[in-house]
């Protein structure tokens, strides 16, 4: 939040009753169930982020895995094993 702290207003009419009535009752430490729950939400959000695209990149593994060939390789025919050693 580097220098857009400018834009967060502490009063007048675009300011949340709510946030200013927490403010006033506790001070700073007023806000902080507003703030533990912003973060529960952002993990939340955050872990469900990483779950889509594991679930893609899964999917995407799948579809690429039904492409590849299948069966036994085509041999060259009657060509001697060659011993090394």
């Amino acid at each position: 939040m580097a220098d857009r702290s400018a834009l967060l207003q502490s009063s007048g009419p675009s300011v949340d009753p709510r946030i200013v009535v927490m403010e006033q009752q506790g001070g700073i430490a007023g806000l902080l169930p507003l703030w533990q729950q912003l973060k529960i939400e952002v993990e939340a959000q955050a872990y469900s982020d990483v779950f889509l695209v594991a679930g893609v990149s899964t999917l995407a593994g799948v579809l690429l895995a039904f492409a590849l060939r299948s069966g036994k390789p085509k041999g060259g025919g009657d060509a001697e094993p060659i011993e090394i050693g």
